[in-house]
């Protein structure tokens, strides 16, 4: 049976917040993967919403630190909040979106007129039908190769409160790294709908995801449990 690389995390890191990136002009064109596009004024003004995550957050553990993956929208969804926190931002490269094969930065409508098939898989995935293996058939990012890089930044850990701020692929996987759920057949690896802005956050402590009930889809926190 195939060994799953987890991350080992440090005895220092107390909480893991996952903040899916603010709306950006990609949302608007219903585009997916990519290098990404800038923020619209409506994502620029979800900062205010993910600050009363963030306040409680900093005040309880200072010791904080702040990483997001290199795309355009996610850049500046950490800058914000660098800015408001006065956190200096890293950026990881370990941390950029899958690749979505054929239909990487193409909007949902480019993807089926030009690859129906591979668009009929990636619907069965968003609709929780198959879980992520069943898409290595459309030339997507290996699952093992997307996990195994995104485990090296969250073993690099060091602080108590540690933000990161990504795409939906990044959130979703670090949602299933981070509850033991890995991308082996069978294991229940499956879609989960995140809002822009929508925040998760991993108390270590206590060993539960709390959900920003601000953007929570109503099966959220359901898929979570």
């Amino acid at each position: 049976m195939t060994s799953v690389y987890y991350p080992t995390l440090k005895n220092s890191v107390r909480n893991i917040l996952l903040v899916r990136h603010f709306e950006s002009v990609k949302n608007i064109m219903d585009c997916h993967g990519g290098l990404g596009y800038a923020l619209t004024k409506k994502g620029i003004s979800q900062l205010n919403d993910v600050v009363i995550v963030l306040n409680n957050l900093i005040k309880n553990m200072p010791d904080s630190s702040l990483h997001h993956s290199p795309s355009i929208q996610v850049a500046e969804t950490a800058a914000l909040i660098s800015s408001r926190y006065g956190i200096c931002p890293i950026e990881h490269m370990e941390l950029k979106s899958a690749y979505l094969g054929p239909l990487d930065a193409i909007s949902n409508k480019q993807a089926n007129d030009m690859f129906p098939d591979a668009y009929r898989l990636m619907s069965l995935w968003r609709e929780r039908k198959i879980e992520i293996h069943s898409l290595s058939n459309i030339g997507i990012e290996n699952p093992e190769s997307f996990w195994n890089r995104v485990a090296l930044v969250i073993s690099s850990l060091h602080t108590e409160l540690n933000i990161i701020v990504c795409s939906t692929s990044i959130m979703i996987l670090l949602a299933h790294m981070l509850r033991g759920v890995s991308y082996l057949p069978g294991n229940g690896y499956l879609h989960i709908p995140i809002s822009n802005g929508q925040t998760i956050d991993f108390d270590l402590v206590h060993g539960k995801p709390i959900i920003n009930e601000v953007y929570t889809s109503k099966n959220l926190v359901e898929y979570l449990k």
